[in-house]
């Protein structure tokens, strides 16, 4: 396969035959639980743990007593608790304890991919004040005093690795009684796991599978939440749309960094769907094992393991009405929907986006037997024949109102493309040393169009999100 075949049908072809996608079902909300629960938070803020935190330190039934951070989370400790004690103040509490453990596994020496790290240790797009500086709080010190302290037993909830947990429990055996449950997200019981090295085993017990081993045995209940779980609850553009809906400080800044990803293959809503978990484990499947942890993290079913509760299932629209209601102060904001006419005509525009998607895919596969030069002119001819081909279906149809405006910029956008066309072809220059892509760039750099394919997928996504938050029509997407 050529990187023409790979890139071009990649991006082009799916984006054509996608613009248009269907959003989840919801569910009607659960009222939520009617006394205080104490809750500790052990986590990392990385991408799907700082929504667990503003999660539960949003929930009108949660008494957040302290938050501790792993040393052996993806975040460095002085950014780390920066950034958590800044988002704590957006939810409005600023007081909460905030500490850090060791940075070294109990056993070994595993660690995050470096570019993982860096992302942990700064906070995008999240609208937050300067607070003041602080000493870092020792984590497991931390821990143990809140137990210890605690007027009820604590509800640990625990969405990374569990060193902080461990060393605690070995230190303080007492403190089990102290523990009404961990919640864990972790593991991998009935699916493949997501450490490339090791596929067995999920991140978070990777990292410190000693750690995990001495949880997993120390006799404190346990809800484990592993990728079985959360695998049902996919990250995508659909969540973050109906999160722009949210209307209080939390909810803002939940939109806020998570409109700041550009990435959504592969992510779940893993640390999010085991806080909801906690306060509404009728969200999950729950199924009584019996597991050991071996020295790769990995989870294992086994005669002689530790009696564990582990979440098999989620219930996706649940988990999204409650996560949201909660962000949102307790009731979940009105959702647009489409009129008839919108829908009919999203129906329209998807059918000739697909038929486009098609024709572009034939031409494109048709042309990776020709030499590089007819590679690259052939590209330039196949795109904007399939846009043609959307302008010619769709503009004997009128566009109802809200979409009177992208369509219109969208079918500029064609015309321009097609007035590019001659130039573009004139400017790929007959070379036998360069690949098509080579080619295609010159000539793209050369003429400089003033509208190309990319500036199609961006009126396209505007449209794709008007369908997804509205319930828009389903389609085949070859995404």
């Amino acid at each position: 396969m050529s990187l023409l075949k790979a890139i071009v049908i990649a991006l082009v072809v799916a984006t054509l035959a996608g613009c248009v996608d269907a959003p989840q079902s919801t569910a009607p909300s659960t009222a939520p639980q009617t006394s205080a629960t104490p809750v500790v938070l052990d986590y990392s803020p990385t991408h799907s743990d700082i929504g667990a935190l503003l999660y539960l330190a949003s929930h009108p039934d949660v008494d957040l007593l302290a938050v501790t951070l792993p040393g052996t989370g993806e975040a460095d400790c002085v950014p780390g608790t920066r950034n958590t004690r800044q988002l704590l103040a957006v939810a409005g509490l600023p007081d909460v304890p905030v500490g850090c453990g060791r940075d070294e596994p109990l056993k070994g020496h595993r660690d995050w991919p470096d570019e993982w790290r860096t992302e942990a240790n700064t906070l995008p797009r999240v609208l937050v004040k300067p607070v003041a500086r602080r000493p870092v709080l020792d984590a497991e010190a931390l821990l143990a005093d809140v137990l210890e302290a605690a007027d009820s037993k604590v509800t640990v909830v625990a969405v990374g690795p569990l060193t902080n947990l461990a060393v605690t429990l070995t230190e303080h055996p007492e403190l089990v009684s102290r523990i009404e449950r961990v919640v864990i997200m972790g593991g991998a019981v009935d699916v493949e796991g997501n450490v490339p090295d090791t596929p067995s085993a999920e991140w978070n017990l990777y990292v410190d599978p000693e750690a995990a081993r001495i949880v997993v045995d120390s006799g404190v209940p346990i809800l484990l939440v592993p990728l079985d779980a959360t695998n049902d609850v996919p990250f995508g553009r659909d969540v973050v749309l109906r999160l722009s809906l949210l209307e209080t400080p939390t909810g803002r800044a939940e939109y806020q960094r998570l409109s700041a990803q550009t990435w959504f293959d592969g992510a779940f809503m893993w640390d999010e769907l085991t806080a909801v978990a906690a306060m509404r484990p009728d969200t999950v499947t729950i199924e009584e094992r019996r597991l050991a942890v071996d020295a790769d993290g990995a989870t294992l079913a086994r005669d002689d393991g530790s009696v564990v509760d582990v979440a098999v299932a989620a219930d996706a629209a649940a988990f999204d009405d409650e996560f949201r209601r909660v962000l949102n102060g307790g009731t979940l904001p009105p959702t647009p929907s489409l009129t008839s006419e919108e829908a009919a005509y999203l129906d329209t525009l998807s059918a000739s986006l697909r038929r486009a998607g098609k024709q572009a895919e034939a031409a494109f596969t048709t042309l990776l037997e020709d030499e590089e030069y007819a590679q690259a002119t052939g590209f330039i001819t196949a795109t904007v024949d399939a846009v043609t081909a959307i302008e010619d279906d769709t503009r004997q149809v009128e566009p109802p109102a809200d979409l009177a405006d992208p369509m219109r910029r969208l079918y500029a956008t064609i015309d321009t493309m097609q007035a590019a066309e001659r130039d573009l072809l004139d400017a790929v220059p007959h070379q036998t040393d360069a690949d098509a892509w080579d080619l295609l760039g010159q000539a793209f750099e050369l003429v400089a169009p003033a509208a190309t394919i990319e500036d199609l997928f961006a009126i396209c996504e505007e449209i794709d999100d008007f369908s997804v938050l509205r319930g828009g029509p389903e389609v085949y997407v070859t995404r």
